[in-house]
């Protein structure tokens, strides 16, 4: 049986979202798109690519040179998918339900390494869940730059265990809604082709791609209603990265000397 790194990353493709229609639009998707408020302006252009700090927040790049860097995409963690033909690269009790690509960039920073998180790049199997993350995981010499985490395999699974404790909660079943999901931008990244244009903006204020994108449509709520759902997000994050924090804390291990 082949092994992760037997498989290798659609590089060659390099495959922008904009290149990747889904196999079926929605109605509004298909149609013409609503029109923007004269006062709102261009919408602001969705980085390519975003650099993540130590403190977990998103920032434009010092440099460019991570080309030959490890790439992950959400695919390689999706408890829903199948492990056979370049999918699901972990075993599906360590994967995740609701893998996003920023939330895996963030983690590859908390674990150690350098990180880049690409929105707008896609795998060619998972048009609906956009992004990618650049990782730093060998040097020049094609060694491991970590030796406990010398591989993608390893890397994966590290992060698996990182993100699973902060993956969103299902809530539950109701007469009338006996299937419920967790709420749909907490699900997908906020530049997906899945989410319609009536959903758009409530994933945008929800969070993904660090807050930056958001109100990028306008919904036509207040200044009020748009400021807290920002303070709620940042406090969702504040929380995240303090639980990855303490994590990630070396233990104190205890030796009880004989006497």
């Amino acid at each position: 049986m082949p092994t992760i790194e037997d498989y290798s990353d659609p590089e060659d493709m390099d495959l922008e979202l904009s290149s990747v229609p889904p196999p079926a639009l929605s109605a509004a998707v298909k149609g013409k798109a609503p029109a923007l408020p004269a006062d709102l302006g261009p919408e602001p252009a969705i980085p390519k690519a975003l650099w993540v700090n130590s403190d977990a927040s998103l920032g434009r790049p010092p440099h460019n040179d991570w080309s030959g860097w490890d790439t992950l995409y959400p695919l390689y963690i999706d408890a829903k998918r199948p492990q056979q033909d370049g999918g699901r690269r972990v075993n599906a009790k360590l994967a995740l339900q609701w893998p996003l690509a920023e939330q895996m960039a963030k983690a590859c920073r908390a674990l150690g390494f350098e990180a880049v998180f690409e929105p707008m790049k896609t795998h060619p199997k998972d048009w609906e869940n956009p992004g990618r993350v650049k990782v730093h995981l060998k040097g020049e010499d094609g060694k491991p730059r970590n030796p406990v985490m010398r591989n993608k395999r390893i890397l994966l699974a590290r992060i698996c265990a990182l993100l699973g404790p902060i993956q969103p909660q299902t809530p539950a079943p109701t007469e009338d809604n006996p299937h419920p999901l967790p709420p749909i931008h907490l699900r997908l990244p906020a530049n997906s082709p899945a989410i319609s244009h009536g959903t758009l903006d409530q994933a945008m204020k929800g969070g993904g791609l660090g807050g930056m994108l958001g109100g990028m449509f306008g919904g036509g709520e207040d200044d009020e209603s748009i400021e807290k759902a920002k303070r709620d997000k940042e406090e969702e994050d504040r929380k995240k990265r303090e639980q990855m924090q303490k994590m990630l804390k070396p233990k104190k291990v205890h030796i009880k000397r004989r006497r």
